[in-house]
């Protein structure tokens, strides 16, 4: 550990093959992080709607604006959710 880094701690375990998933849910609702199984290797998650969730995720990759994380979606129809753009982009 880096001198003036703090370690993240996990506050709670939710596992999503059970009805926990519905807390779970709603932890990431509420702005905290997760970590979620792919298909290879577990990734930290958090609410792209959710500026201070957004916020530490990056900071918890030691990562700022400049370098921003990506952004799984499950459909083509939620990328109008976290995608904007504009005449000029087009």
């Amino acid at each position: 550990m880096i001198a003036g880094e703090r370690r993240a701690r996990v506050l709670r375990w939710y596992d999503c093959r059970t009805t926990e998933r519905v807390a779970g849910l709603a932890a990431v609702r509420r702005g905290e992080l997760v970590v979620v199984p792919t298909d290879t290797v577990y990734g930290l998650a958090a609410d792209p709607a959710h500026p201070a969730a957004v916020g530490r995720l990056l900071r918890a990759k030691g990562r700022g604006r400049a370098m921003p994380s990506p952004v799984l979606i499950g459909s083509a129809a939620a990328v109008t959710g976290v995608v904007s753009s504009s005449d000029q982009d087009r």
